[in-house]
């Protein structure tokens, strides 16, 4: 991040628009994948206390059906994003 931030700084300055634009463009983008990795994280913890139980129950099936719908949460999440 920090070599982002030099070289936004330094390039950025050479441009029409200064070098606070690209910094703020770049902090832009930084937050709203900081979000979708917070949710696509989310998803992954939420969904591993109901895999291990059903792993540790040996009910096989369940444990195959919460990561396919786990799977499909965090693909469709990351789609919209």
């Amino acid at each position: 991040m920090a070599l982002f931030n030099n070289l936004l700084a330094v390039y950025g300055a050479a441009s029409v628009y200064g070098s606070e634009i690209p910094l703020t463009a770049m902090g832009i983008v930084m937050k709203v994948n900081q979000i979708m990795l917070s949710i696509l994280v989310g998803i992954a913890i939420g969904a591993q206390p109901v895999i291990g139980f059903n792993y540790g129950c040996k009910n096989f099936h369940r444990v195959k059906r919460a990561f396919e719908v786990a799977i499909a949460a965090a693909e469709i999440i990351a789609s919209l994003y």
